[in-house]
């Protein structure tokens, strides 16, 4: 029987391609063909060099990016070590800078001290020196601050004729004032402060002894009122036995 597919169906190729199948159409055997081109061998190998080729491109690209990330860690790796160098290099820097300071400081300080002990020195001396003349040199050097500004300052103001003769020559010019506010007055100034420091403290322990005294006497008077008392204890009860004894001797008949 006829095949009743065949007006509607795709036209066989039997009669156009001589290695076409018996009833076979143009789809199949398209669709054949390509399967054979494909699974032969120069076909096969082509796809095998083209798989092998994307593999390596593949494998080629992600060791291109691990290199590139590699570089990336040790750029940032290198920038952190540069950054730590630099902050110790800063520290470094910085602790030379406190501990020059601290040198200078200390080597002022020092100087300073050295100065001030010399000066003090110098001023004890002539403290002591003019002390066994009866002179007292804080108060002539004080006196002589206290009236810079006097104009006219009566001989007999003055503590001494030494003190007179200072203001005299402090007031002449100002070199002379200059050399005068240096350290003798600091000094002087310092030891006229010990002095009254000294002077307040002896006035407590003074006021506090007579305090102290005061209330030694106003306990030791207590004490012997309490004393007093206790002796007259006796006395008086016997007293107001009698007075009691009296009463009743006057209520007899």
């Amino acid at each position: 029987m006829p095949d009743e597919r065949r007006d509607d169906a795709e036209p066989l190729v039997e009669e156009e391609h001589g290695d076409a199948v018996p009833g076979e159409t143009l789809s199949d055997y398209t669709v054949r063909t390509q399967e054979e081109q494909e699974t032969t061998p120069e076909a096969v190998a082509q796809r095998e060099a083209e798989q092998e080729a994307e593999r390596a491109a593949a494998a080629e690209q992600k060791r291109e990016e691990e290199e590139a990330e590699r570089k990336r860690e040790q750029a940032a790796e290198r920038k952190r070590e540069q950054e730590e160098a630099a902050k110790k290099a800063r520290r470094r820097v910085t602790q030379a800078v406190r501990l020059a300071n601290k040198q200078k400081r200390e080597e002022k300080k020092a100087t300073a001290a050295a100065e001030e002990a010399e000066v003090a020195a110098e001023f004890r001396a002539l403290e002591l020196r003019t002390a066994k003349r009866g002179v007292d040199l804080v108060e002539d050097y004080l006196w002589v601050y206290k009236n810079l500004g006097t104009e006219k300052v009566k001989m007999k103001s003055a503590p001494t004729t030494g003190a007179l003769e200072l203001l005299a020559w402090v007031q002449k010019d100002i070199a002379n004032k200059k050399h005068f506010y240096g350290p003798m007055l600091t000094k002087a100034q310092a030891v006229q402060e010990a002095r009254e420091k000294q002077q307040l403290e002896r006035e407590l322990r003074e006021e506090a002894r007579k305090e102290a005294e005061r209330r030694e006497k106003e306990a030791r008077e207590e004490a012997e009122k309490r004393e007093e008392a206790e002796e007259d204890k006796p006395l008086v009860e016997v007293e107001r036995l009698l007075r009691e004894f009296a009463g009743e001797d006057s209520e007899k008949p």
